[in-house]
């Protein structure tokens, strides 16, 4: 059995807000915390996206991008229209979530307009095993994608990319790497892509699936893990022919799905391993839009202390390692509701949220 240990770092303040800088990737995130960015693009060079990259430069229409701390989360949303060229993003980004959508609508002449967002979160772990103290292991674990893309016209395309990194940087293919139902692509990086691209006819995909990872690991040796996701809206090909493309993925979600197992580098699993790790989150449990019975991230579970903190977030004052939703505590996007109360008395009492 694994098991988990919470060791809460201080709280910390969202670090950048405003004008998108435009040089900020996950490289940029301290842990616990996150990247959210978005922007529109009426022309690029086309090209890939990695998840986690800068995806915001100088030639952006329209752009905003975000870091944010510990258990808080950030949004970020970026529009444009030029002519017959319009098209729009956004993002919210968290520990263990991101939420996206993506559209784009360009005549088929034009050169690789694009919206796209872009982030994720990053996480300082540590693996002990007293049995296993300095060897080689993998931590491994799942995460979740889903969402819908629609395309039409002669080059509409939208796709959702996640990757991986450990210590900023991407990790690399393994024996446990399971990319599950995306897209066949070719590269040695733990990497996915769900896309869907139309040549002159409109086409619908839906998607919901795990992919697997496994990060490499020292016994005893903290790293930090990030998970990055992207959605993107463009252009499959640039013409002559004439009309209107258009691409749009929603409902775009990567969410954490929990730690499967340790196990050491000849995949035996480590029995008595224990992750620790900075922030209040249960890793070993999938990510789930409703809070948590700890609300004030002390460690205990369903205290006094947490039902205190829970009626001072309803009344809009919410500590800074309290559940990240706040008073949306069922995560429907209400906040404070009648809902949110009954939400969390169930979980409180050891229900279903």
């Amino acid at each position: 059995m694994t098991c988990i240990a919470n060791t809460v770092g201080p709280a910390l303040a969202l670090v950048l807000a405003g004008a998108a800088q435009g040089s900020l990737s996950q490289a940029s995130v301290t842990a616990p915390g996150g990247l959210a960015q978005a922007a529109s693009y009426f022309s690029t060079s086309g090209g890939g996206v990695v998840a986690g990259a800068d995806a915001v430069s100088a030639s952006a229409a329209n752009s905003q991008e975000f870091l944010f701390s510990n258990n808080s989360s950030a949004t970020a949303s970026a529009a444009a229209t030029s002519g017959n060229i319009s098209n729009g993003a956004d993002g919210t980004f968290g520990l263990g979530y991101a939420t996206m959508q993506a559209h784009n609508s360009a005549p088929n002449n034009a050169s690789f307009p694009i919206s796209i967002t872009n982030g994720g979160w990053k996480e300082t772990f540590t693996v002990n095993s007293p049995s296993h103290v300095g060897q080689a292991g993998y931590m491994v674990f799942q995460i979740r994608c889903r969402g819908s893309i629609d395309v039409a016209g002669f080059a509409g395309s939208a796709s959702l990319y996640t990757s991986g990194y450990k210590n900023n940087t991407e990790l690399g293919t393994n024996t446990y790497f399971n990319r599950g139902p995306s897209d066949a692509i070719t590269t040695d990086r733990q990497r996915t892509q769900w896309g869907l691209s139309s040549t002159g006819q409109p086409l619908t995909r839906t998607f919901d699936g795990l992919v697997t990872m496994a990060v490499p690991v020292t016994f005893g040796q903290s790293f930090s893990l990030g998970v990055y996701a992207a959605a993107r809206a463009s252009m499959r090909s640039s013409s002559s022919v004439g009309g209107i493309s258009t691409g749009t993925l929603m409902g775009g979600q990567v969410t954490w799905a929990g730690i499967t197992s340790i196990i050491t580098s000849a995949g035996v699993p480590v029995t008595d391993a224990v992750v620790s790790h900075a922030s209040p989150v249960d890793w070993t449990l999938p990510y789930s839009p409703c809070g948590t019975a700890d609300f004030n991230g002390d460690g205990d579970v369903g205290t006094d202390a947490d039902i205190e903190a829970f009626f001072a977030c309803l009344g809009g004052d919410c500590c800074a390692t309290c559940y990240a939703g706040g008073a949306d505590f069922n995560g429907d996007g209400d906040v404070g509701t009648d809902a949110d109360i009954e939400a969390f008395f169930r979980v409180l009492s050891g229900g279903a949220c």
